[in-house]
């Protein structure tokens, strides 16, 4: 749902800019730059903040210095809006101009070719008149603002500022951050910026908004929250809740399994278990059911990141049980498996002793067994047969053995026969019979 318009005076500045985009910003040496391109255009933070109001559908009053030239001309009809309306004092000195070296990163050089003009006295009759219909003020950080602080600071209504590239410490800004509810900076010259948003949160400021270039903002409240903001913060903390419970029933459920489990889990398990149960409770009472947010930044982040912590901890320390009961587990696994090889080896080399044996036995009868089928069919039947077992070669054999036997016999019959056909025909041939 968009905003209600508000009806917002602007207190200074308006510039003539040349943009200039480099692919880096110059080393300070003699040198020749080709930039990618240049062009000019409306500068400076009080036309910006104008554009940019406008543009979200509110009523804008902007207030600046212009000089009697062709560059406020130019400004003039860049501003030329159905919702912004200018009050310009014309001065002597020319119009601010400026050149802005970029690169695409957002890195930026500002050189004030034409600074803004500081005038003895403003009228501030047509800014008085404004004030009368402004929800909503604006003061940028020019010399010439500085005197009408106090009148705007009078009125009761929101006063914002902006402090640009603000190092902490230097004093030309401190009128406009006494004077502010709301306060923008940039932390181009504030390492640590965290610090200094606490600090002027902790000076009553209603929010303070900290720009990081290419990187985006931070901003800090007052420590006040919405109801839906509590409303969303007891949900997390009611589904943190519920992952604590099934987390632990879980590791009870392995140590009661394991026991051995429970010396090296039950400590890490508890640590996070009170860290967690710290966070929620904290969170409960200071923020969700609290009237007014009195908990610092640093405790709460502090409180934060023990629970995440002690979380990692527990994770780790569980990787490490895990993977020493897989590898031991792998181990008894590759000891039962050796066990299966070995014993299967034992009845396996019986197995083969038996099967080489059988084998070199048949091989045996049957050489023996083609030995004798040599020597009958050489007509000798006087080889000895030797039966030693009892398998098919072993009756093969044995059935050799008998035929050949049968067969000595039955050739011995024949002898016997012929030699009396021979010897009966002599004595016929004799005479005999």
């Amino acid at each position: 749902m968009p905003a209600k318009p508000h009806t917002v005076l602007v207190l200074g500045g308006a510039s003539l800019d040349t943009i200039v985009h480099l692919d880096s910003l110059p080393a300070p040496v003699p040198q020749t730059i080709w930039p990618k391109r240049a062009y000019r255009t409306l500068g400076s933070t009080g036309a910006g903040k104008a554009l940019n109001l406008a543009a979200l559908g509110h009523e804008v009053v902007l207030h600046t210095l212009l000089g009697d030239d062709p560059e406020a001309e130019a400004i003039r009809q860049q501003l030329a809006h159905p919702r912004i309306r200018l009050l310009v004092e014309t001065t002597d000195a020319a119009t601010e101009q400026h050149v802005n070296l970029m690169t695409e990163q957002g890195e930026r050089i500002s050189l004030f070719v034409q600074p803004p003009a500081a005038p003895e006295s403003v009228d501030w009759r047509p800014v008085e008149a404004a004030l009368a219909n402004a929800q909503v003020l604006v003061a940028n950080i020019l010399s010439y603002v500085k005197p009408a602080l106090p009148m705007l600071k009078a009125t009761g209504k929101p006063l914002w500022t902006d402090l640009h590239d603000y190092d902490g410490q230097n004093p030309y800004h401190q009128p406009f951050i006494d004077a502010a509810d709301v306060v923008f900076l940039s932390s181009d010259n504030l390492p640590d910026y965290r610090h200094t948003l606490w600090a002027l949160i902790e000076q009553g400021k209603a929010f303070v908004v900290c720009t990081h270039g290419k990187d985006g903002a931070t901003l800090l409240t007052r420590g006040e929250a919405m109801p839906e903001e509590r409303v969303r913060i007891s949900a997390i903390g009611a589904t943190a809740e519920q992952h604590l419970r099934n987390a632990r029933a879980a590791f009870d459920k392995a140590m009661d399994a394991e026991p051995a489990l429970r010396r090296t889990l039950d400590q890490p398990v508890a640590s996070a278990v009170a860290a967690v149960e710290a966070m929620l409770k904290l969170t409960d009472a200071q923020i969700v059911h609290a009237e007014v947010l009195g908990l610092s930044g640093a405790d709460y982040f502090a409180t934060m990141t023990r629970a995440i912590d002690t979380q990692f901890d527990l994770v780790g320390v569980a990787f490490k049980v895990l993977d020493a009961t897989l590898s031991d587990r792998v181990a008894a696994e590759q000891r039962a498996l050796w066990l299966v090889v070995l014993g299967g080896a034992v009845p396996g080399a019986f197995a083969l002793w038996v099967i080489v044996l059988t084998a070199r036995t048949t091989t045996r009868s049957i050489g023996q067994a083609v030995q004798v089928a040599q020597h009958v069919a050489a007509g000798d039947l006087t080889s000895k047969i030797e039966v030693t077992s009892t398998d098919e070669a072993g009756q093969l054999l044995a059935a050799l053995k008998d035929m050949t036997g049968n067969l000595a016999t039955i050739v011995g019959q024949v002898r016997t026969g012929t030699d009396t056909v021979a010897t009966a025909s002599s004595q016929i041939a004799a005479g005999n019979l």
